[in-house]
C-alpha cells in the first residue's frame, strides 16, 4: 500500500493488481474534523488496511461512496458495516450481479441514494455528484470542492501507466459511456482522480485521454460491432493495456443489438 497526500485533506491509498491483469486499485479519504469519508472500498484486505491506518491516526470512517457497484469496487464495503454507504439509486441491477460473479463478499446496499447533481457537504468539503452511467449503469462521479473529479472506472490504467480500453459491463451502453466521458471533459476540471491508476493532471492530457476513449467508442458503436481493434484506435496498438476487452466490447454490442 502506498498512501499519497494529495492536498488538505485529501489521500489517495494505492494498492497494486495481480500479475495477470496488472490493474491496481485506489481508495480516496477525505478527512475532516477527525472523520473521513471514503470513495470506493476495493476489496476487504484493501479496505482493512485503509480503515486501520486511519484509526491508527485518530480518524473514524464515518461515509463510504461507492463509484459503481462491482466487485473491485464494492466488495471492501463489508469492513464499514458501521458507516453511511452512499451510491447511485441504479445500484439494485449490479449489487445483485455482484452476489453472483464473488459470491465469497458480502456486499453492503447503500443507505443512501444519490441522484445526479445531488450536493453532500463533508466539513469544509462540498462534494457534487454526477450521474455518469456507460461503463455501468449506476456509475457516479464525485466533484469535490470543484477541484476534483472522481470518475470511478470511465477511465482507467494499468500499474504500468498505460491507458486501458474501455469496457462496457452488463447493463453498461456505449452511447451513454460516449455521453458520460463528454460530461466530465465539459466540467473543466482538470484532476482526475480513477479507480484504477495514477491522477490525470493537466487540461492537454485529460481531453486528449477522453478523445481518445470517445474515439474508439464511436467507432465501435458506428461498425454495430463488426471492426478489427487496429481500425477503432488513434494509437499504436502497444499503447494501450487491456486489448482483450475488445473482443468483449463486441460480444456485448452485437448481444445487445441483436
Amino acid at each position: 500500500m502506498e498512501k499519497i497526500q494529495v492536498s488538505d485533506g485529501v489521500f489517495q491509498y494505492c494498492f497494486s493488481g495481480d500479475d495477470y491483469t496488472k490493474l491496481g486499485y485506489n481508495i480516496y479519504a477525505i478527512v475532516a474534523d477527525r472523520k473521513a469519508l471514503l470513495i470506493d472500498t476495493a476489496y476487504p484486505p484493501q479496505a482493512k488496511m485503509v480503515r486501520k491506518d486511519l484509526e491508527d491516526s485518530g480518524i473514524t470512517v464515518s461515509k463510504v461512496i461507492i463509484s459503481h457497484f462491482h466487485p473491485d469496487h464494492v466488495a471492501g464495503s463489508s469492513i464499514f458495516n458501521d458507516c453511511e454507504i452512499i451510491g447511485s439509486k441504479y445500484y439494485k441491477v449490479n449489487i445483485n450481479n455482484c452476489r453472483r460473479w464473488s459470491s465469497q463478499y458480502t456486499y453492503l446496499e447503500p443507505k443512501t441514494l444519490i441522484k445526479h447533481e445531488d450536493v453532500l457537504e463533508f466539513g469544509e468539503f462540498k462534494l457534487k455528484f454526477l450521474y455518469t452511467p456507460g461503463h455501468s449503469n449506476c456509475s457516479i462521479s464525485t466533484i469535490i470542492n470543484n477541484k476534483f473529479l472522481h470518475v470511478g472506472d470511465l477511465l482507467m490504467f494499468s500499474d504500468t501507466g498505460k491507458p486501458l480500453l474501455p469496457i462496457v459491463t452488463i447493463n453498461g451502453s456505449f452511447f451513454e459511456h460516449i455521453s458520460s466521458l463528454e460530461l466530465i471533459k465539459n466540467t473543466n476540471i482538470y484532476n482526475i482522480f480513477l479507480s484504477h491508476g495514477n491522477r490525470l493532471i493537466g487540461k492537454e492530457k485529460i481531453q486528449n485521454e477522453i478523445d481518445d476513449k470517445i474515439f474508439y467508442l464511436k467507432k465501435l458503436q458506428d461498425s454495430k460491432g463488426n471492426i478489427r481493434l487496429e481500425d477503432c484506435l488513434q494509437r499504436p496498438l502497444d499503447h494501450y493495456d487491456s486489448i482483450e476487452w475488445h473482443e468483449t466490447n463486441l460480444k456485448y454490442f452485437k448481444r445487445f443489438f441483436r
